[in-house]
């Protein structure tokens, strides 16, 4: 998406989807990622990850886990921007991973 808008972006992958076929055996040469992204008209720099400890719900067949993207967009030389991208949890704690 971000080659074909001329963008700049980051990616950090939160979940890698474990799809498997009807009989439970994996599925061969595919794979699914789920993450968060940054995109951008400027350029983006310092970018880091916190992957959190503490997780609210588990995803069936996923591995992986919340994790923020954190990152400063440069406007110019003089003015940069912090940006937190974080996907939220819309769950309960009873299935405290």
């Amino acid at each position: 998406m971000a080659k074909s808008l001329n963008m700049y972006y980051a990616y950090v992958v939160e979940y890698i989807d474990l799809e498997r076929l009807e009989d439970g055996s994996p599925l061969k040469d595919h794979q699914c990622t789920i993450g968060n992204g940054i995109l951008s008209k400027y350029p983006i720099k310092n970018v880091k990850t916190l992957r959190y400890k503490n997780q609210c719900c588990k995803l069936g067949s996923r591995l992986g886990g919340r994790v923020s993207l954190i990152a400063d967009i440069e406007i110019s030389e003089e003015l940069s921007v912090k940006v937190n991208n974080v996907h939220l949890e819309a769950g309960t704690s009873d299935n405290l991973a």
